[in-house]
């Protein structure tokens, strides 16, 4: 499967990269930009990558804060229920 970068998007010095190919899910790397290192990564549900762009300062600030709350707010459906990522082994 050939994949295409969705976006790029980077935050106090953390950034996102979202690829997308034929299937549902898309996959998600997570690196830290001082040093490249990659931190995650993930998949996701195509359809809703672009809330991940859309808090991507959110769920930065919560890593740093140690909670999960940034994903929780990019991953509502709006009926309190939440996607998460998928770590990708």
């Amino acid at each position: 499967m050939s994949e295409k970068l969705a976006f790029k998007e980077t935050y106090r010095g953390y950034s996102v990269e979202m690829y997308w190919g034929e299937g549902a899910d898309a996959r998600g790397i997570v690196t830290r930009e001082q040093d490249g290192k990659k931190l995650l990564e993930f998949s996701y549900p195509a359809y809703k990558i672009f809330n991940i762009q859309a808090h991507w300062s959110d769920i930065v600030d919560g890593e740093l804060q140690g909670d999960k709350s940034g994903w929780a707010i990019a991953g509502s459906d709006g009926l309190g229920g939440m996607i998460m990522p998928q770590e990708k082994q």
